[in-house]
Order: structure tokens, then sequence, then C-alpha cells
């Protein structure tokens, strides 16, 4: 859910965000023109009756009429939202010059799945089921409304009656373009073409880490700031911060990555490598696999976009992670190294029962790929030399809906994909690992199987930290007075997001010696939404006004306001006006 720090008028542009018609990964702003001089091509005209409360503080009341457009937020500002540094969004928009055919004549249904015209019939399927996919509540949405009085029980069922309205004619749209797609001719042509496309980035973008926030977190570990809130109260009997040092120039920080998407884990590392010129890192393994993917993990967006990223770890992912043989991971170092000469083995893929080549592909069970070194230039890895291990496991059965299945142990569900990092803990031993879900991990149907999983880590010699409740003495409501504990928003370090997640650090005990770690301090933010907006908006992000006067129409028939719609390029005169009004 995007933030609503957006009260100011950018570029003369009002921004608005709508979250009743957002989807898990494609958010929908509205673009009001507060300068009339600015009217695009296309504008929704919304007329209202002379006096009514939403004119009030309009530069100009005595002009009925608002004028305003409704689009996508692009993959660039997704990608914006989520911390990732401009020079990082350009290398994952990367193209390359090549023939494929092209959808004809479907540009503005292609637009609503987020794909181009270059996209294949399996990218058009993906994405059109993830779009339908996507109109179910969200995870976050997803908490017990038991203790909760009856008015506020009611309300909260009309907005997800409401919201189901909007979900079935949102499904309608979908249907509809989807069927035009598919209908369409196809014709061969050349140019330039997304190696990710856009659909699969809304993806990647939403499913990842606000990478500011880890950096933060990072920075508290590594090199410890120390700051605490002026209106904080002083705890005497505080234990020490914890602090991770070593010359890291002489011996860079080891990172493991599970379920490492595109890896917010290692840009953050590099954005904190820009704070402190000193530190270094290297990642000795990563570890991505899309089981509902039916393309080769080397195809997988997630895989390709690391790959951009990182390709001097390109051959260090490991796979699925649920058949990774850590053992066989210690005694052969996946180390970094150059391409191998002819005379090297070639990468091969050891599972948890078997050794195959990576080539073999009958079988979709990847256990480790890594090249094969001779032994001279393997170094086998020790319990103890990994570093830092973050998991950022499946969230899609943690929530309420469906089956309520959630994490639990041998439930067989995404999200219980969690235990199977025990196997990573017991082996590799890293001397902090970081967690990083969705709030609902620590809500109280899962919270007995988060315990579970906290007793576990302590059986394995670990001290578990979660965020304590900050106070924040700007926030606007009596809600932004103090932060939820165990849990850190990305609006309070520095993106105009209201991202909430739960996030654990782990250190093992015999590291501690009496210290403790610290949480970095929220800060006010300084940014709103129109700050990541581009200036050049292509128009295919732009939804067609008349399917979106439809869709306002059939909200607004019960509330008797009186409002009009009609599609315009200018200021409207009165004349122009009082038609309206006097059209049904």
């Amino acid at each position: 859910m995007l933030d609503t720090y957006n009260q100011q008028a950018h570029r003369s542009v009002a921004i608005t965000i709508l979250a009743g018609i957002s989807s898990r990964n494609h958010y929908f702003i509205c673009e009001e023109r507060t300068n009339y001089k600015h009217i695009r091509k296309h504008m929704i005209a919304k007329i209202y009756p002379d006096g009514h409360p939403d004119l009030q503080g309009k530069k100009d009341p005595t002009h009925p009429v608002r004028y305003f457009d409704i689009r996508k937020l692009t993959p660039r500002e997704c990608y914006s939202l989520m911390g990732v540094p401009e020079a990082q969004i350009s290398t994952l928009m990367t193209t390359e010059k090549k023939p494929y055919m092209a959808w004809v004549g479907v540009d503005d249904a292609l637009a609503v799945f987020g794909l181009e015209p270059s996209a294949t019939r399996r990218e058009v399927d993906e994405a059109y089921r993830e779009a339908i996919e996507s109109l179910r509540p969200s995870d976050d949405d997803d908490e017990p409304t038991d203790d909760l009085d009856p008015d506020t029980q009611r309300i909260m069922a009309e907005k997800a009656e409401e919201d189901a309205e909007d979900a079935a004619l949102m499904r309608e749209n979908y249907e509809q373009n989807y069927q035009r797609i598919i209908g369409a001719r196809q014709e061969q042509r050349y140019g330039d073409v997304q190696i990710i496309s856009n659909s699969s980035h809304y993806k990647l973008a939403g499913n990842s880490i606000v990478c500011d926030v880890l950096m933060y977190i990072y920075e508290e570990l590594l090199y410890p700031t120390g700051r605490r809130l002026p209106q904080e109260q002083t705890d005497m009997f505080a234990l020490p911060q914890f602090q991770l040092k070593r010359d890291w120039q002489e011996e860079p920080l080891r990172l493991v990555t599970l379920c490492s998407g595109y890896d917010s884990q290692a840009i953050a590392m590099d954005m904190l490598r820009e704070r402190y010129p000193d530190f270094r890192w290297e990642l000795k393994a990563w570890s991505e696999f899309d089981p509902e993917s039916n393309r080769p993990l080397a195809e997988q967006p997630a895989v390709v976009a690391h790959n951009l990223l990182f390709p001097q770890y390109k051959g260090l992912n490991l796979g699925d992670m649920t058949k990774i043989d850590w053992k066989k991971f210690m005694e052969y170092g996946c180390e970094k190294k150059e391409e191998p000469s002819a005379e090297i083995p070639t990468r091969m893929v050891f599972g948890r029962d078997n050794m195959e080549s990576e080539n073999n592909t009958g079988s979709n069970s990847i256990g480790m790929g890594c090249e094969q070194l001779p032994s001279d230039r393997v170094r086998p890895l020790k319990a103890g030399d990994i570093d830092l291990l973050t998991y950022s496991t499946p969230c899609q059965s943690i929530s309420q809906a469906g089956k309520r299945e959630g994490i639990k142990k041998g439930s067989g569900t995404r999200s219980a994909v969690l235990w199977s990092t025990e196997m990573a803990v017991e082996h590799l031993r890293p001397k902090v690992l970081l967690q990083e879900n969705v709030r609902a991990l620590i809500n109280s149907v899962n919270m007995p199987d988060f315990r579970e999983w906290c007793s576990l880590l302590e059986s394995h010699g670990y001290v578990n930290f979660l965020a304590p409740s900050f106070p924040t003495a700007w926030g606007t409501d009596k809600r932004d007075k103090k932060t939820v504990p165990g849990i850190l928003n990305a609006k309070h370090y520095g993106v105009p997001q209201n991202r909430e997640r739960v996030y654990m650090v782990s250190i093992r005990a015999d590291l501690l010696q009496g210290t403790q770690y610290e949480f970095p301090r929220p800060f006010p933010l300084d940014r709103c939404i129109a700050d990541i907006l581009e200036d050049n908006v292509d128009e295919r992000f732009f939804l067609k006004p008349d399917s979106v006067i439809k869709f306002l129409t059939i909200n607004e028939a019960t509330d008797g306001s009186e409002i009009h719609y009609m599609v315009t390029d200018h200021k409207l005169s009165d004349e122009e006006i009082a038609k309206a009004r006097s059209s049904k």
C-alpha cells in the first residue's frame, strides 16, 4: 500500500493514491491538474453540483470541475518506491535488439497487464493469471476483527463488500482485454525488446524488500550510530550495542541470501558501501526458484534480474532452497571465480539425493549450481564463515484468506518453506540471521508458529531481536504517535510508501558477550509520492477514460450527488458544463 504523504502540488499536479483499486503488484494513482493550462489530451472532467463539499479547497471553487487522469505507476516508479537506486533500475530495464512477433492493434489491452507488443503468449497468460490472482485481498488486510466494536466491524464489512464489487469490475475488464489480446494477429518486427517484461517488473518490485530499510538495519549491525529519539526514555540498564566488525577490506563480509528475488539484500550492501567506503562484501551463494513457474530456472524473471544486477555471482544460484545439500555446499565452497578453462569440468548441480548435470532438463529439483573447481582452487567453508544469512520466505500462506495454514511446520504450504532455513542455519552457523516477512507473520493466527520458529533458533544458539515500539512525535494522527512492536515501516526510513514488514535479527549468543542489537530509529519523512514520479509517462500506462468513467459512475450511482463525467483536452466553458449537467 502506498503512502499518503502527497498533499503538495507537483508540476501543477495533485497526487492521490487510489488504494481502493490497487492490486498487489500494480498501483494506480490519480493525477489532478491544478493548473488548467496543463490539461492533457483525453483527461477526465468530473463535474460537480454547485456547492459540493469536494469543491472546498480548490484554487477556484467557483469552477465546479476537477480534471484528472488515472494511471499505473511505471515499473521505474515502483522500483523507486522499493528504494532501488537509479543505476540499478536502469540495469533492470535493459533492452536488446532482436526480431520478435508483435501483437497488432491491442497496445491498450496489453498495457492493462503491463505488457509490451513484444510479449509472448506465455507472458500474456502469466500476466492475466497474476492479474486475476491480485484481486484477492492483500495479506496486509487480513487482520482478525473479532476484538473490534460492532460499528467498526460493520464499516469494515461494508468496505469489504465495496472492494468485492470493485474487484468484480476489474475482473471483467481483465477478461475482456485478455480475450482481445489472444484474438489479435501478430506480425514480425525488429527492434528493442526489454529483457524483462513490464508485467514481471511489477511482480518483482511488489515482492521485494525496501532497500533503504535493509541498509539502515545493516548500518546498526556494522557501523552502529547510537542514534536515539529526543522523546525516547533512557534505559539505565540497557546493554551496550552489538557490532559485527573486522577489517572489511582485508576480509569482506560473507553474505548468503535465501528466497533472494533480484536481491534487495545485496543492493542494500552496495548502498551501505556508498556511506562507508572502507566496507567490502561478497555474495557466497543465493537461492531463487519459483515453483509455480513453467520456465527453466535460468529464464525465471527473478533469476534474470539478479544476473543483470550481479553478473559476477551468476553461477552461485542454489535454486530450490528445500533441496539444497548444505553439507556438499560447505565441502565445495562455492567461490566467485572467472570462467573456468576448457580442461576444468563444467558446472555441476548437487541435489539432496543425487548429482546431476545442470543441462539435464528432466528434473526441476535443483540443489546447487556452482563451478566445479580443481582442488587447489577450492576453499571449503567452515561453520561460522558466513557472516550474514538473510531469508525472506514466501508470504502467500500466511494470509488469513484461504485455508489459513500459515507457516505450520509440515503443512506443505508455500510459507512453510521457512522451516527449510533450519538446515542452512545448522550447517553454516552464520554469525547473524535476518528475517523479513509481512506483518501477518506475528498476528494472533500465526504467532504460535512464529514462536516455535524463534524457539528453534534459540535451540541452535541464537538470540532473537524484534524491533520495539518507537515514539514518533511527528506523527499526524494517533496511530502515528508510535510504531508497532516488531514492525518497521518504510515511510519511517526515507521511502514514501506505507509498507509495514516484520524484521527479526538473530545473533549467535557466543558473539554477543553482554551486548544487544539495536534497530535503526525512525525519522520524519521528507519526501512524497510525487517526488518519485517520472516527468514523461507513456500513454500506455494511463487507463482508458471511458473505462474509468464507467467504473466511477457505477460506484457513485447510489449517492444521489448528480455528478457528471466527460472526456476533454481543455478547461470546460460554462456552456459545456451546463450541457453536461442537462444530459443523462
